[in-house]
C-alpha cells in the first residue's frame, strides 16, 4: 500500500488495473523521469497497440483507419501462441493493458478480442455497454473459514450438479421440479446469509467510491 494508506480501506482485487502487474520504481534507479515517461508510453494508445499486437508494417497495417493484423499472425497465434508469442514479442509483456478498444473501435488484445468463437461473440454482444472489469466487485463475498463461506461453498455444489441433471432432464416438467428441487436446497443451506453478506459488502464498497 502506499503511504498513509490503510488497506482495509481498499477495495479493488489484484485484477483491477490500478496496479496488478506490482511494477514499482526503486532507489537505484537512476532515470525514474525517463522510467515514467517509458511507463506512460506503454499506457498510452500507441503503446497498448505495439504491445498487444505488434509492428505496424510487420505484424499488421492500417487499412481505412483501422488496424488489420496480417494473417500469420492470426495464424501463428492460433497454432502455438507461446511459442509465437515469444517469436514476435506479441503479447510476451502485457503491462498496463486496457480492456477496452482503441479510437479506431478494434480491441486492444488482438489474440483473445479480435476474432471471436460463437461463445465469445454471444458474450461481447452482451457485454456491449461494458468495462469488462469484475475487480470493484471481487471480494465482496463470504470471510474464508467463516460458516458463510461453506454455506457458500455448498451452494454452489448444489447448483453445479442441478444445473448438469437439469440438461439432461427427459422433459421440461422434469426440468422445473429439479430446478425448483435445486431452490429449495439452496434456501435451506444458507443462501440468505449469504447474499446479506454481498448485499452489506457492496454498499459499504459504495461508500467508499462517494
Amino acid at each position: 500500500m502506499a503511504e498513509g494508506i490503510d488497506p482495509d480501506q481498499t477495495t479493488f482485487s489484484p485484477r483491477s488495473s490500478l496496479g496488478w502487474d506490482a511494477i514499482g520504481i526503486t532507489v537505484k534507479n537512476q532515470h525514474p523521469v525517463e522510467t515514467m515517461q517509458f511507463m506512460n508510453f506503454l499506457a498510452s494508445e500507441e503503446g497498448q497497440y505495439l504491445l498487444m499486437w505488434g509492428v505496424e508494417g510487420v505484424h499488421w497495417d492500417m487499412k481505412d483507419g483501422k488496424h488489420v493484423p496480417r494473417p500469420e499472425v492470426l495464424e501463428g497465434f492460433a497454432n502455438d501462441w507461446g511459442g509465437y508469442s515469444r517469436e514476435t514479442g506479441i503479447r510476451k509483456w502485457t503491462w498496463f493493458i486496457n480492456n477496452g478498444y482503441g479510437s479506431d473501435g478494434t480491441p486492444y488484445d488482438l489474440v483473445t478480442k479480435y476474432e471471436k468463437d460463437a461463445v465469445s461473440t454471444h458474450a461481447m454482444i452482451s457485454m456491449a455497454n461494458s468495462n469488462w472489469d469484475t475487480a470493484p466487485y471481487d471480494d465482496i463475498g463470504p470471510t474464508a473459514g467463516t460458516p458463510e463461506a461453506l454455506a457458500e461453498q455448498k451452494i454452489t455444489d448444489i447448483i453445479d450438479t442441478a444445473f448438469t441433471n437439469m440438461i439432461y432432464a427427459e422433459s421440461e416438467e422434469a426440468a422445473e421440479a429439479l430446478y425448483h428441487a435445486m431452490i429449495q436446497e439452496i434456501d435451506s443451506n444458507q443462501a440468505a446469509a449469504v447474499e446479506a453478506i454481498y448485499t452489506e459488502k457492496y454498499n459499504q464498497h459504495l461508500e467508499l467510491w462517494k
